[in-house]
């Protein structure tokens, strides 16, 4: 199996989510009110966060880690309204994840993300959330890269003395 094969099987992406809290939440209860959650949809995974009841500026505070052996690509945020019978959608938003791990720089994000309708038009509001993407090899991988990199390094070395010697002996040959 090439090396290539072996890092896109092993990879691993590391996903560390806060959902801090909403601003501006729309109301849907009577009395200008809203009992907001935030479910979010990763990869395969799904999660919530608490109900806070009566408020349009919620304070969530939770924080969720995932592992995957596959590039999630996305989180998806579904902000409702707790109800009896059925909840509210308040707004969603999406969060690319492909540019965090594909990028060099591993500064986590720290925002404000607005929601949406689902007519992809702006809704009342935006969540506060914080996301650290990394995507990284497994030790044992890492070690295998490295003794190939010494491997290389070695045989290089050993090109570099004989195309030397071969120089040598062709000006030995030419005089």
């Amino acid at each position: 199996m090439a090396m290539q094969d072996l890092e896109q099987e092993l990879e691993v992406y590391s996903v560390e989510l806060e959902v801090i809290s909403g601003h501006g939440l729309a109301s849907k209860d009577m009395g200008g009110k809203s009992d907001p959650f935030v479910k979010i949809s990763i990869g395969n995974r799904e999660n919530k966060t608490k109900v806070i009841k009566d408020n349009l500026n919620p304070i969530w505070n939770a924080k969720f880690s995932y592992k995957f052996f596959e590039n999630p690509k996305q989180i998806r945020f579904e902000v409702l309204d707790e109800d009896l019978t059925s909840d509210d959608k308040l707004g969603f938003a999406e969060f690319n994840l492909n540019e965090y791990f594909n990028s060099k720089q591993k500064k986590p994000f720290n925002g404000h993300i607005k929601l949406n309708n689902k007519n992809s038009k702006k809704a009342k509001g935006t969540i506060k959330i914080k996301v650290n993407a990394i995507k990284f090899l497994p030790f044992s991988l890492q070690k295998v890269a490295q003794q190939q990199k010494e491997t290389i390094y070695k045989q290089n070395k050993e090109i570099d003395n004989l195309s030397q010697q071969n120089e040598s002996v062709k000006k030995e040959n030419d005089s």
